[in-house]
């Protein structure tokens, strides 16, 4: 069964970015502190920019 959440698109492309890639992407920001996890879940995280 497919997904309904839209996922972000790859910049330059038609093609959206995995699930997978996404959270990744999303780990390694909070890694470098761009960014930070507000939620505390393991699924369904939500991100916000770190201050």
């Amino acid at each position: 069964m497919p997904s309904t959440t839209p996922s972000p698109m790859i910049k330059g492309t038609n093609m959206p970015m995995a699930s997978r890639a996404a959270r990744r992407f999303c780990d390694r920001l909070v890694e470098f502190g761009v960014a930070r996890e507000l939620s505390r879940r393991s699924i369904f995280r939500l991100y916000g920019i770190a201050p």
